[in-house]
């Protein structure tokens, strides 16, 4: 949950406003002002903006590019899909294959392209 918060912040605000409108970036936001110290902000995001922190990023985002199976469910975790599908379906027991794939599918309702050539594949 911290990881996400960090996240969220270095996407949303930082990255959003470092080019357009740095000014934003002295202070910490009002919502979270109360939370966040002056001191542990500028240290925060001095360490967002550094060249290591953007050549880390880089890094990683490359490597997620070359995932051609891409986990889509968030925290809810296959125990948690599981669960919804029993609950929505109102079924018991899900093979576990058709989870996989259910846990594969992509907001916008599709596989990628790796998944969809495999699973024709193994139909033959």
């Amino acid at each position: 949950m911290w990881r996400d918060f960090k996240s969220r912040i270095t996407t949303e605000l930082i990255y959003e406003y470092r080019h357009t409108c740095p000014k934003l970036l002295k202070n910490p936001p009002a919502s979270y002002a109360p939370w966040i110290e002056p001191k542990v902000w500028d240290e925060f995001v001095k360490k967002r903006l550094s060249a290591e922190w953007e050549e880390a990023r880089k890094v990683q985002q490359g490597r997620a590019t070359q995932n051609k199976y891409p986990y889509r469910m968030s925290h809810l975790g296959y125990a948690g899909l599981e669960a919804k599908i029993e609950k929505d379906e109102g079924r018991c027991g899900i093979d576990k294959s058709k989870l996989w794939s259910r846990g594969h599918v992509s907001k916008k309702g599709g596989h990628t392209e790796e998944i969809k050539a495999e699973d024709y594949n193994q139909q033959f």
